[in-house]
């Protein structure tokens, strides 16, 4: 079970278009991002360069919302050579739902 704490930050990481975007985006890397030549996108992740692109916003943008979806156990970030790249953890992402819909039931 997560703390508090860290329920804040997930939901906070949710409470952005541009961060809901970035995980909708990595939802389906293939088809999202399948002109990445770097590294597979289904199988390493996404380059955070590739995913400022497709936000239209400038790098230390879109560092500042991985950042805060990383914190939030949404994505995974792994850097190769000098590029990082983005995955997202979809037992961490179902965890999240699984718990919003309990606090938001009728008992």
């Amino acid at each position: 079970m997560m703390k508090a704490m860290d329920r804040s930050t997930q939901i906070k990481a949710m409470a952005s278009e541009q961060r809901l975007t970035v995980l909708r985006l990595l939802a389906e890397p293939q088809k999202h991002f399948g002109h990445q030549w770097s590294a597979d996108a289904v199988e390493f992740g996404v380059c955070m360069t590739l995913i400022a692109e497709a936000l239209a916003v400038a790098q230390p943008t879109v560092s500042r919302h991985l950042d805060i979806l990383k914190q939030a156990g949404f994505i995974k970030v792994q850097r190769h050579l000098k590029w990082s790249y983005c995955k997202r953890d979809e037992s961490a992402i179902k965890d999240y739902m699984d718990w919003l819909g309990t606090e938001l039931s009728i008992n």
